[in-house]
C-alpha cells in the first residue's frame, strides 16, 4: 500500500497492531509505520473489559492482587496470541500491580473466553461485544474496562484506572492512513471530510454497534505524534513480556 499513488485516492484501514504493537513484534516489516505511511484520522477505539471466572473470589483489584500474593502460581490469563492486545494490557497489568499471572495463548478469542468461563484459566482482557453476555450471564465477573472513560456498551462498568488502576488507559485503535508522499493539502481534505463523516449519527451508531468507541483524534500532524509515542509505549511493554521479535 505505501508503494501506491500518493494521489489522496489509496487510503488504508490501520490498527493500532499495525501501525504500533507490530514494530517491536515482528523481527522485521516490510514497512515501517512513521516512514511509509501519514496518518489522517483516528476515529474509534475499542475499549476492552477485564473479566475473571465467577467462580474466583476476585471482585476487584485489590481482590487480584491479594489472590495473586496469596497464591503464588495460581493466576493465569487468557489471549488469543502473543503480541495480541489481550496479552499487552495483561502484562501492563502484571507490570503495574507487581503480581505474577501464567500466559495461556489461545488461536482466537473465542476458545480463549470460553476456557476463562469454565474456569480452565484466571482471566482474561477482551472486547465488550465478546464478553458481556458471559458477565450479564454470571459466567463472568467483570472488574472494569481499560479505558479512562466509561464506555457506552456497559456504562455501568467502572475504569480500572478508577477501580485500583491509577493511570491505566489503554485501547486498540483505528485510523485510516495514507502513502507518506501524499501532498500535505490532500491529507488536510480527507481529514476535514473523513472527520465530518464519522460525526454523523448514523456512523457514531454503527461505531458504537460494532462495540467501538468514537474518538477524534485530533489533526494529522497530532497524530503523527501519537502513533510515535504509542509505538515507543508499546514497546516497551512487549520487552518487558519478552515477545520482542517473536515473529
Amino acid at each position: 500500500m505505501s508503494r501506491q499513488a500518493a494521489d489522496g485516492y489509496t487510503i488504508l484501514y490501520a490498527t493500532s497492531t499495525t501501525m504500533a504493537i507490530n514494530v517491536s513484534v515482528h523481527k522485521a516489516l516490510a514497512y515501517d509505520p512513521i516512514k511509509d505511511f501519514a496518518p489522517v484520522a483516528l476515529f474509534a477505539v475499542t475499549p476492552f473489559v477485564l473479566v475473571v471466572n465467577a467462580s474466583l473470589p476476585i471482585r476487584s483489584i485489590d481482590d487480584l492482587v491479594a489472590f495473586a500474593k496469596s497464591k503464588p502460581g495460581a493466576l493465569s490469563y487468557a489471549s488469543n496470541g502473543p503480541g495480541g492486545a489481550a496479552h499487552l494490557f495483561a502484562e501492563l497489568t502484571k507490570t503495574m500491580l507487581g503480581i505474577e499471572m501464567t500466559h495461556v495463548p489461545y488461536k482466537g478469542n473465542a476458545p480463549a473466553l470460553n476456557d476463562v468461563a469454565a474456569g480452565h484459566v484466571s482471566l482474561m482482557f477482551v472486547d465488550p461485544l465478546a464478553s458481556l453476555q458471559l458477565v450479564r450471564g454470571g459466567k463472568l465477573r467483570a472488574l472494569g474496562v481499560t479505558t479512562a472513560k466509561r464506555v457506552s456498551a456497559a456504562p455501568e462498568l467502572p475504569p480500572l484506572a478508577e477501580a485500583g488502576l491509577p493511570g491505566y488507559d489503554a485501547a486498540s485503535w483505528h485510523m485510516f492512513v495514507v502513502p507518506a508522499a501524499t501532498p500535505k493539502p490532500i491529507v488536510q481534505r480527507l481529514y476535514g471530510e473523513i472527520d465530518a463523516i464519522i460525526k454523523e449519527p448514523e456512523v457514531v451508531a454503527e461505531i458504537l454497534k460494532r462495540g467501538f468507541e468514537p474518538s477524534a483524534g485530533g489533526p494529522p500532524e497530532q497524530l503523527a505524534q501519537f502513533v510515535q509515542s504509542e509505538i515507543e509505549r508499546w514497546s516497551k511493554v512487549v520487552r518487558a513480556a519478552g515477545a520482542a521479535g517473536i515473529e
